[in-house]
């Protein structure tokens, strides 16, 4: 993770459920933003909702 995102400032972490993935990315990548965006009611997100989120 950490060597993929060397050249980002930011990193969406997206999953359908309460966040089970983030913190592990947030510990790896400690300088980067990261955003993360859950969604927990079993419908598929968006790619336009995680543009919007990716871009802020």
């Amino acid at each position: 993770i950490y060597k993929n995102a060397e050249k980002v400032k930011r990193v969406v972490v997206v999953e359908m459920n309460l966040g089970q993935y983030v913190r592990e990315v947030e510990r790896v990548l400690k300088d980067k933003k990261v955003v993360f965006l859950g969604q927990m009611d079993g419908r598929l997100i968006s790619p336009s909702r995680i543009k919007e989120v990716a871009l802020g």
